[in-house]
């Protein structure tokens, strides 16, 4: 019973590769939706190699119209607030739900070693040493997703932060009102 239960669930799915249009858009089903549109989870990773690689999972309930992933370095040499540096990066779509129900947002990112080199959407200037739960060790990245919504498409929607300072660099100097979604920390530390 169980196995038949995944596999309807599985069938109600589409990604965006079955979807007609190859630029992570989706068709116009699941305008039906009248839920909340919230990030219900983040997950990244980073795989240390002569190229550090980046990857970034977002996971929505409610369409998304699009999600951009913000990451800033905010710890170790910066002083203040505004010496921080950042970057921005549209993440592409890569499933959702037939129904509207939920989406998943995907970024793949790799270092590039200066920064004139960094490319939105394509690669970083920070490598896998920068994370403490990548490299066991005093991180100096925080991030924030932000969603807007496809009802609101122009409006900020819900936020996550994660990471090294999150909480004083995305909510308090950005004033953004986003949860915590660090499983150690409290988004402070």
């Amino acid at each position: 019973m169980k196995l038949a239960l995944l596999l309807v669930t599985m069938s109600a799915c589409a990604t965006a590769d079955q979807a007609e249009d190859t630029n992570g858009q989706r068709d116009s089903g699941g305008i039906g939706y009248s839920g909340p549109y919230d990030i219900r989870e983040v997950q990244h990773t980073c795989t240390e190699g002569s190229t550090d690689i980046w990857g970034y999972q977002v996971r929505t309930e409610g369409w998304a119209d699009r999600i951009h992933l913000y990451i800033a370095e905010t710890g170790g040499r910066r002083e203040q607030p505004s010496d921080v540096l950042q970057e921005v990066h549209p993440m592409v779509n890569a499933q959702y739900d037939a129904d509207g129900t939920w989406d998943q947002w995907e970024l793949q990112l790799l270092q590039v070693p200066e920064i004139a080199a960094q490319e939105a959407s394509a690669t970083t200037r920070w490598g896998c040493d920068a994370d403490d739960s990548v490299a066991g060790v005093g991180g100096d990245l925080a991030w924030m997703a932000l969603m807007y919504s496809a009802s609101a498409p122009q409006i900020e929607g819900d936020c996550a932060i994660w990471g090294f300072q999150a909480q004083a660099y995305f909510n308090d100097q950005l004033e953004k009102d986003c949860t915590c979604r660090d499983v150690d920390t409290d988004c402070t530390n």
